[in-house]
This record gives structure tokens, sequence and C-alpha cells, in this order.
């Protein structure tokens, strides 16, 4: 969006080069082409005070309509029942603890006032496949990490909201897991300089190489995100004072997932989690000058 600015240089630059203007105020032809409006006209003069408030108008108007483009845009989106972001919000949208009201003018079931201290679950992803649809939910801890929603009741209430509020016809399944649990080992060449050999900051007393793997794994997106081993190293690498990073060995990434039940090496480049999303379990570092 303009500012204002922009818009009175718009319409002074426009208005300096109306030859007809020019003839009116510049009978003597002393104008040239680089001068501008600032160079003739003062701030405070009726001309500059005049283009000053149509700019300020102007930018009142675009500023409503753009913020009036970003509601309907939202409020389209909102609308496209049936999309992977409609089942994403529907799931957002429980309550656990408070009942549903039917609507006989819109049809669907609701919730007679919003409370958002009872919408527990903080991560959702939609996937699509031969059976219809996927549905992984999680709660948050107090770190705001994903958790499975292992509680019996809560999965009850959550099995009876979705089943009243869900599109007829639509076949879903839904689950919750825990994390993927990662274990990694690698050697870190680190500087002295401000790095010991344990791996904390000399100054401050972090250790940055544990504080990159951890906001990495933070950083995947649920249910849809990739571990890479590449990127692992990337991280590890941007960290202050480590000057270089590599495996010792090819099981140097390992992951344990609900499925499994037991830890096994990443045998490719990236590491889909079942469960959604991944935590630290382990994280071994040789540290080396």
């Amino acid at each position: 969006m303009r500012t204002v600015n922009e818009i009175k240089l718009e319409m002074t630059s426009a208005f300096m080069a109306d030859v007809a203007i020019r003839a009116k105020y510049d009978p003597a032809n002393a104008w040239t082409n680089t001068t501008t409006f600032d160079d003739v006209f003062a701030r405070v003069s009726i001309e500059s005070i005049l283009f000053y408030v149509v700019a300020v108008i102007s930018y009142g108007l675009e500023f409503l309509l753009g913020k009036h483009v970003e509601e309907v845009a939202a409020m389209e989106t909102r609308m496209r029942v049936g999309s992977k972001e409609w089942w994403r919000q529907l799931c957002y949208q429980w309550q656990y603890g408070d009942s549903l009201v039917f609507d006989a003018t819109t049809n669907i079931f609701k919730y007679a006032a919003v409370d958002e201290t009872a919408k527990i679950l903080k991560y959702v992803d939609v996937k699509e496949n031969a059976m219809g649809l996927a549905i992984l939910v999680a709660e948050a801890d107090n770190n705001g990490d994903a958790v499975i929603m292992n509680d019996a009741g809560k999965k009850a209430a959550f099995e009876v909201y979705i089943r009243k509020t869900k599109i007829a016809g639509v076949p879903i399944t839904w689950d919750s897991f825990n994390p993927d649990t990662v274990k990694i080992a690698l050697t870190v060449i680190y500087d002295p300089l401000v790095m010991n050999a344990s791996g904390e900051l000399i100054v401050g007393g972090t250790k940055p190489v544990d504080l990159a793997v951890g906001a990495y794994l933070k950083n995947i997106p649920y249910g849809s995100g990739v571990m890479n081993k590449t990127q692992i190293i990337d991280a590890i690498q941007k960290a202050e004072g480590v000057v270089d990073v590599y495996p010792d060995a090819s099981d140097w990434l390992q992951v344990y997932n609900d499925f499994t039940g037991a830890y096994t090496a990443v045998s490719g480049q990236n590491a889909v989690s079942y469960g959604g999303s991944f935590s630290l379990d382990t994280l071994t570092i040789s540290y080396d000058v």
C-alpha cells in the first residue's frame, strides 16, 4: 500500500508536468525538467496543503479498502467447506467439556458461546487417502510442544464432536500419537576462543549446538513436516562457536515412534514423523578443537 508521501509525490509530479499549469505558474519558463514541486512551493503553501489533504484522504480510502479485501479473502477461505483448512479449523474449534447446540437457521451444530480456554487441540494435520480423510491431532505441553491426547474422556468427547460436525458422507479416521523421538550423534569442531570442550559458550554459558538442534526440530511443521539430515547439519554449522560438524557413523540419526516401537536409523536423507512431530531424546556431541 502506498504511503501518504508517495501519493502526494505522484500527484505533485503530474501537477508539475502539466503544460497548462506550467503556463500559469511559470510564464517566464524558469522551470526545468528537474524542477520539483518542493523546489517551487513551500510546505505551508495553499497548493502543498491541498495536495497533502487529498493524499491523506486517498491513503485512508486505500487502507480501508485493503483491510476490506483481506477480510473478504479470509471469509472466503473459511467458507470453502470441505477444504483441508476447513477441516483443520473444525478440529481447532472443539471445546472440551462444552455441549453442542443445533442451529436450525444454518443447519449445523455449534457452541452457544466461544470459550478459548476449552479449545485444547493445538496441533492438527489433515491428509487425504483412499479411505477418505486421516486427521492427526495433539495437545501442547507447557513449552508449546506437541503431546499426545491419550485421555479416554477427551478422545470420546472429540469422537462425538467430529461425528456431529463433520460433512455427512465423508469417511474420516483420526488419532493422536506421541512425537517421534530422535537420537543424534555427531562430532563438532569448535572454536576454543568462544566455546569450551563441553560445548558451552565462554561468555553466557549457553550451549548453542543444543539450542540449534532444538529450534530446528521445533520448527518442523506438524503432521506434514520432514526432518532432513542436511538441514540438521546446516543448523548446527550456523551455531556460534562451531567450525565444522560431521557424523562418525551411518546411524548417527535414529528415530523412535509408536508404529515401530523401536529406534531405527534414518537410511535416506529424510524422515517423516509418524506421530506428527519430533522431539529430542539424546544429543551426543563429541567436541574437538
